[in-house]
């Protein structure tokens, strides 16, 4: 047995549609579905926001968010990008079957029962409570099976923090009562 046998290939990857959230998104979602192992998206699954330490999260990393311009900045900047990207794989991994571009998230939310309380508690959170009721949103979604854009998700978390975070967070309380 040669030792190129026994190190584990690359997933295959769609080609880069260029560096947009979206495209990043589906690329994501492609893997998820039909190019990581089982055991990998269970990693990607259990992923914490302090804790990325699994090797799908850093072959994904180097391979389709480095490539593509998402982890690029200083030390601090790039840390802070590793752990809400770590959150957007783990939402990604629990939600791929689920993704669908066409579905806000507000009105996917809305439309499965979260709760106004709830709702509100996720779009006001940041920081490391934001990457954790994100989290258990996306686990929501999936508990009922409900379809969603999961680019807002990374919006939000990506937005966090920044000029931009207001208008996410606004677009997506839209979304979500104009769906009650």
């Amino acid at each position: 047995m040669s030792l190129e046998s026994t190190v584990p290939r690359p997933p295959e990857v769609p080609e880069k549609a260029g560096g947009t959230l979206a495209s990043t998104i589906s690329r994501l979602v492609h893997l998820c579905q039909k190019g990581l192992p089982t055991g990998e998206i269970a990693e990607l699954r259990r992923l914490r926001p302090d804790n990325p330490w699994v090797p799908a999260f850093w072959r994904i990393a180097a391979q389709v968010l480095e490539p593509a311009g998402h982890l690029a900045g200083p030390s601090l900047a790039r840390e802070d990008a590793e752990r809400r990207w770590g959150m957007i794989l783990a939402i990604v991994a629990e939600l791929a079957a689920f993704h669908s571009p066409d579905c806000p998230l507000g009105r996917a939310l809305a439309h499965c029962g979260f709760s106004d309380l709830r709702f509100m508690r996720l779009v006001r959170a940041s920081s490391d409570s934001l990457l954790v009721d994100a989290r258990q949103a996306a686990r929501f979604l999936a508990s009922r099976g409900e379809a969603a854009r999961l680019t807002d998700f990374a919006h939000l978390l990506l937005s966090d923090g920044t000029p931009r975070g207001e208008d996410v967070r606004r677009r997506l309380a839209r979304d979500f009562y104009s769906g009650v």
